[in-house]
């Protein structure tokens, strides 16, 4: 095929209103698609792919199978991205359905000029919100960082589940009482040493950047009971906890984040427009 006629169905795709996160039925064009109980697709490429007139290079996209559901509740694990496999999206346009639960591991590609024949639902869309969130939660499946499996299994036990206690405590003072630590706790950074897949000792540190001063005192205190027996030289189970700080993010620097990585496991975020962005955007640098 010509490069105008490639052209042409690029325009016609983009015109269809194409781009990540259109959600649709497949019909008779994608043959081998089952669904079931209602369930649609939703695209996952990013939108410049989608509709990109290079139909050579970029021939397939990739799309999820999607579950509507009639209840949205947008402090789940699954609306705040807590869950890495399934994502809950608000969506408009019906009012039998008001969230969609996008799975991880129900994703498949397909000839991306099938698009000419389908047309997506212009009355099921997640908005531009839906769109960065479903990019994010997408991105951070393949960037998340990869702990050495020895460091893994020795904070198993007993370091995450401190830490995930902690961040689930409720909030006793403040505009957010009663709610969640880890609604108000933004991004969360790790170093550990030594960089080796293969050790018996790991000692490691902890940044947990907090919304508010509240938030900070409570989870730095709450973190520091919690490890005390992990702090001294010796450590134990094979983990030393050097250092564990809360802090605002008017009070960090990028150069605070050296030599620490994003660690998504503990992000615990309202929403995921920046997920796949480390570190953030503070106001000051110095």
């Amino acid at each position: 095929m010509d490069d105008q006629s490639e052209t042409i169905n690029a325009i016609n795709i983009l015109n269809k209103g194409w781009g990540q996160g259109s959600i649709f039925h497949p019909g008779d064009v994608l043959k081998d698609t089952v669904l079931v109980d209602g369930e649609l697709l939703i695209i996952c490429t990013q939108s410049c792919t989608v509709v990109s007139p290079r139909f050579t290079t970029d021939p397939i996209i990739e799309c999820m199978i999607i579950k509507p559901l009639a209840k949205y509740n947008p402090r789940t694990f699954e609306a705040t991205g807590k869950n890495q496999r399934k994502l809950h999206l608000e969506v408009s346009g019906s009012p039998q359905i008001e969230c969609i639960e996008c799975d991880i591991n129900r994703r498949f590609f397909f000839d991306r000029r099938c698009l000419l024949e389908i047309t997506p639902l212009q009355g099921l869309e997640i908005g531009a919100q839906g769109e960065s969130k479903l990019a994010g939660w997408l991105g951070r499946s393949y960037t998340r960082i990869a702990l050495p499996g020895l460091l893994v299994e020795y904070m198993r036990p007993e370091v995450l589940p401190f830490i995930s206690k902690c961040l689930n405590e409720k909030q006793v003072d403040g505009p957010k009482k009663g709610s969640p630590i880890h609604e108000s706790v933004s991004f969360a950074y790790l170093d550990w040493q030594p960089r080796s897949d293969f050790a018996d000792f790991f000692e490691i540190r902890l940044v947990f950047i907090c919304e508010d001063a509240t938030t900070e005192t409570l989870l730095g205190s709450n973190l520091l009971e919690k490890l005390e027996l992990y702090q001294p030289p010796e450590g134990k189970d094979g983990i030393r906890v050097l250092d564990v700080i809360c802090r605002t993010p008017n009070t960090t620097f990028l150069s605070d984040l050296d030599g620490y990585e994003r660690f998504s496991e503990w992000d615990f975020l309202s929403e995921l427009g920046a997920i796949a962005y480390a570190p953030p955007k503070f106001s000051e640098v110095r």
